[in-house]
């Protein structure tokens, strides 16, 4: 009698198959999990950026003559105005933090402290910065307006009108403050998708209207 013999076990086929399964869900896994730690990297910053638009709406309120007498923190945008300059420290010089010595300022003068040291960072004592929104964001951006320095109905300032007195930014005049910046996209894939060289970003807000 003839006694046929059976090879157990995988053939190199179904191992190569069974290799690229695993590869495939292992890289879709690994694909989720970076999404996940964007996403969560993403919440921690908008946490951070609250906290930061916080402290720039306490400087304005502590500093209520700057903020309505003379309009010192109206139409302060840090893409285009000089109270923003992080390439040399705010002078004078209104705090004593590090060794400093602080000197007296007007309320003009510490708005434009503020603001500086705010987006710029804090003198760390050896000439350099540390801290500050442009230290701590991508492409850090602080708009602040005084909507009582707006004409009702202006199409360029949509609401100013809502506010609007017919005063020259006066007490009781509300303020707009906008902080953006910019992020990982948690739906891309972190690569150049528009040709530009850089990985793909959004742009997150955070504005409100207070009243100093």
């Amino acid at each position: 009698m003839m006694k046929r013999n059976h090879t157990l076990g995988f053939t190199m086929i179904e191992l190569l198959v069974a290799v690229i399964i695993l590869s495939v869900g292992l890289i879709g896994l690994a694909g989720m999990q970076i999404t996940g730690l964007r996403g969560i990297n993403n919440a921690s910053n908008y946490s951070l950026a609250t906290l930061t638009v916080n402290d720039i709406v306490e400087r304005v309120r502590a500093n209520p003559v700057a903020s309505n007498d003379n309009n010192s923190f109206d139409a302060r945008d840090s893409a285009v105005h000089p109270d923003f300059n992080c390439a040399a420290m705010p002078n004078p010089y209104c705090s004593d933090t590090n060794g400093g010595n602080a000197q007296a300022c007007t309320p003009a003068q510490m708005a434009a402290f503020d603001l500086n040291i705010w987006f710029c960072g804090e003198n760390n004592g050896a000439g350099g910065r540390f801290g500050g929104a442009v230290n701590t964001f991508q492409a850090p951006r602080l708009q602040i307006d005084c909507l009582d320095a707006n004409p009702p109905n202006d199409p360029a300032n949509p609401g100013a009108g809502t506010f609007d007195d017919g005063d020259p930014c006066t007490y009781g005049s509300p303020h707009s403050v906008i902080f953006s910046w910019n992020e990982s996209d948690p739906d891309r894939d972190n690569v150049d998708q528009d040709g530009n060289g850089d990985p793909e970003t959004i742009t997150r807000t955070i504005s409100l209207t207070i009243q100093p």
